[in-house]
Formats: structure tokens, C-alpha cells, sequence
């Protein structure tokens, strides 16, 4: 979340009388694999909500990320990629969604 919002210019803080507030909820954070008979599936879901409060009034947002990746074992690495992936879709969904709603 931080890199998304760093990455279109805010400020992190944790002061009371920011511009812009944002409460987030993770509503989802999954990893999961699904074996197959030559190829193993790692799959990842983001799911967040951010109840967003600035001086023209309050916005909700509802954020969601996907990853997969296709390996023959279950290591560290074939994990590591899905969630890489994962992050990127979020990001680019977050990036995305705040445009839309002139943030």
C-alpha cells in the first residue's frame, strides 16, 4: 500500500490533520497451489477496501490483486514469483482506481 500511494506523490504520516486519510482493510491475503499431474499452480488474491476521507468528502474504494505462477515443485522460489505477481496486479489496480477517483 505504501509504495502504491508513494508512487503518485503522498506523504505517508500518521498525523491528525492530513489532507487525505485512508483506513484500509485487508480483506483477503491468500496463497494457495493446486497440484496437477506435471505442473503444480500457485496462486495468490489481495483484497482490500479504503475508506478514503479528504476535504471534498469520502470515497470507498475496493482494491483486489492476482497472481499465478506454474512450477513442478513446491519451493520457495515458484511461491515467491506468484506473490511478485500478485503485488504488481494490486498496484497497478490501486494506481488505477486511485486515477479514477482523482487521487
Amino acid at each position: 500500500m505504501s509504495e502504491g500511494l508513494r508512487s503518485r506523490g503522498y506523504i505517508l504520516t500518521d498525523k491528525e490533520d492530513a489532507t487525505v486519510k485512508i483506513d484500509v482493510s485487508v480483506n483477503r491475503f491468500w496463497g494457495w497451489f493446486t497440484p496437477g499431474m506435471w505442473v503444480v499452480s500457485f496462486e495468490t488474491q489481495i483484497g482490500t477496501t479504503l475508506d478514503i476521507s479528504t476535504s471534498s468528502g469520502d470515497q470507498k474504494l475496493d482494491i483486489e490483486g492476482y497472481g499465478i505462477n506454474h512450477g513442478q515443485v513446491a519451493s520457495d522460489a515458484n511461491w515467491r514469483l506468484a506473490f511478485d505477481r500478485g503485488f504488481a496486479d494490486y498496484l497497478e489496480e490501486l494506481d488505477a482506481a486511485l486515477h479514477e477517483a482523482g487521487l
